[in-house]
C-alpha cells in the first residue's frame, strides 16, 4: 500500500483511533442487521425506513433500534405489519444507533382543529378509571363513570387541545360514548419539542344538538370561509346622551366586549356588562358632544361585531 492510498484510507476511517473503531463497528452492525430476521422495512411518519424490532413476549409493545446512522424520535408513528405504532421511548445517545420502544395504536382520534378542519390521528387509548378527573366540586374530587388516557403525537393540531374538548371514543358507531378532556398534558411526554400529548378524558353526555355522529365530531362547527358578523342591537339610534342615563346594547350570544375610546374620553365613559348585554353611559362633559366611541365584540368562534356610537347633547 503506497503512502497516498494509506492516507486516503485513514482519512476515510477517521484520523483518531476512536473514529476508526466507530466506523468499523457501524459497517459491521449494518451488514449483520440486514441478514437478521428482526430487520424490518417500516414507514416512520410515512417515510420508508428500517428498524430492528425485537418481537419479545409483549404483543403490543416492541423494543426497537434504528439502522446505524439513522434515528427516530418519541412521538413518531411507525407503520409495521400494516399497523400504526407510537414510539414511546427513545435513547438520547444516538452515536451508533438509537434504541427505544414502541406501542401499538388501538384507535384513530377524530376531531376539528382550530381552523375547523376535520383531522384524525392514530393514538393509544388505555383505561384510566383509577385516576380522578382533576376537577373539584365543593372541594370534593369528582370521579368520572369511565375514564381513559390518550397518548397522541404532538403536532400543531394536538398541542391546541383544551380541557372540556369532547370526542367520540367508541367502536359502536350507532350509539357511541362521548368523552370530555379533563386534563391536558403537553409536557410529560415531550422531549426537545417532539413527543406525544397525554389526555385524561372522562365519559360525558351525548349532545344531539351539537354532536354529529355521521361526521364523528363532537361540538361540530361548520367551517366558515369568513367569520360571520355579529349584529349589535339597540333602541332607536346608535347614540348615547352626554350626561344621560345608561343605554343597553345587546347581541344574540355570549361575547367578549371591547370599547375603544380616546384618552380624553376614558374617564367619562362608564359601562356595565351582564350576560350578552352591555350598558354604556357618558358623564357630563360638553367637550365630548359630537365625539364617537367604537364598540366591539367577539364570540368564542371568532365572529366579530362592531358599532360606532355617537355622543349627543341632552338638549
Amino acid at each position: 500500500m503506497n503512502k497516498d492510498t494509506f492516507n486516503a484510507k485513514v482519512a476515510h476511517d477517521g484520523h483518531r483511533k476512536r473514529e476508526r473503531v466507530k466506523r468499523t463497528l457501524i459497517r459491521e452492525i449494518n451488514e449483520k442487521s440486514i441478514n437478521s430476521l428482526s430487520y424490518q422495512d417500516v414507514l416512520i411518519n410515512g417515510i420508508a425506513s428500517n428498524l430492528t424490532i425485537d418481537s419479545g413476549t409483549m404483543a403490543n409493545k416492541k423494543n426497537i433500534s434504528s439502522k446505524c446512522g439513522e434515528s427516530f424520535n418519541v412521538g413518531d408513528i411507525v407503520t409495521y405489519c400494516g399497523t400504526p405504532w407510537l414510539i414511546m421511548k427513545a435513547d438520547v445517545n444516538d452515536e451508533i444507533y438509537v434504541r427505544g420502544q414502541m406501542q401499538e395504536c388501538n384507535y384513530r382520534l377524530r376531531f376539528q382543529n382550530k381552523n375547523r378542519e376535520i383531522v384524525e390521528y392514530d393514538c393509544i387509548i388505555e383505561s384510566a378509571s383509577q385516576y380522578n378527573s382533576g376537577e373539584e366540586a365543593f372541594k370534593t374530587i369528582t370521579i368520572g363513570y369511565n375514564q381513559n388516557l390518550i397518548y397522541i403525537p404532538l403536532n400543531d393540531d394536538t398541542i391546541g387541545f383544551e380541557s372540556d374538548d369532547r370526542f367520540f371514543i367508541d367502536n359502536n358507531k350507532t350509539n357511541p360514548k362521548v368523552y370530555r378532556a379533563t386534563r391536558v398534558d403537553t409536557v410529560t411526554g415531550t422531549f426537545n419539542g417532539v413527543g406525544y400529548v397525554i389526555l385524561l378524558v372522562t365519559e360525558d353526555q351525548y349532545r344531539p344538538e351539537s354532536d354529529d355522529i355521521e361526521k364523528w365530531i363532537c361540538d361540530y362547527k361548520k367551517p366558515n370561509e369568513e367569520p360571520e358578523d355579529v349584529e349589535i342591537t339597540y333602541r332607536n339610534n346608535a347614540e348615547i346622551m352626554c350626561g344621560g342615563s345608561f343605554k343597553t346594547f345587546s347581541v344574540d350570544r355570549n361575547v367578549t366586549w371591547e370599547l375603544v375610546c380616546l384618552p380624553e374620553q376614558v374617564d367619562y365613559i362608564k359601562t356595565e356588562v351582564y350576560d350578552n348585554k352591555i350598558k354604556i353611559k357618558c358623564l357630563n362633559n360638553l367637550n365630548l358632544i359630537g365625539a364617537t366611541i367604537n364598540l366591539k365584540c367577539v364570540d368564542i368562534d371568532g365572529n366579530t361585531g362592531q358599532l360606532y356610537i355617537n355622543i349627543i347633547s341632552s338638549i
